[in-house]
């Protein structure tokens, strides 16, 4: 996981500088048509180059401080899955791919630890893997009852 955030990192500086967004310019009757040129994402200002450089670094940040040991390697999981789709959404995904493949590999990594932990019967992980974080959710919810 932290493979892949230091990747996303070095490929977020390597987006700066990079030119992959395809330009476009108002043709005839009001239609966008494609120059063929390629610009950068600060080409269109500030807030269109955040909104394509911010996402995978703060999926990937969110997902490290917010995982729990009961519930870490489901929570990666969603982390790859969000990851996947804001790269596609936003083109950049070949950007990306060495981020994603990081994350890819530690979440097979993670399963198959869990998986020789249960004797790799799936069902006996999902079941654990279920009983897991019923009993972090009651124990976080009692250590907030205490506290207040």
């Amino acid at each position: 996981m932290l493979i892949s955030f230091a990747t996303v990192l070095l490929a977020s500086a390597v987006l700066n500088f990079v030119r992959v967004i395809p330009e476009t310019k108002t043709g005839p009757k009001g239609k966008p048509v494609a120059t063929g040129h390629l610009v950068s994402i600060w080409h269109f200002g500030v807030g269109p180059g955040l909104y394509i450089l911010l996402p995978p670094i703060l999926i990937l940040g969110l997902f490290i401080l917010s995982a729990r040991p009961w519930d870490r390697r489901r929570s990666w999981n969603f982390a790859l899955m969000l990851l996947v789709f804001t790269t596609y959404l936003s083109r950049t995904i070949s950007i990306y791919v060495i981020p994603i493949a990081c994350l890819a590999w530690g979440c097979w990594q993670a399963r198959k630890a869990a998986l020789d932990e249960v004797g790799g019967d799936p069902r006996v992980l999902r079941e654990v893997e279920r009983e897991r974080r019923v009993a972090g959710k009651q124990a976080a919810r009692d250590r907030s009852r205490r506290g207040t």
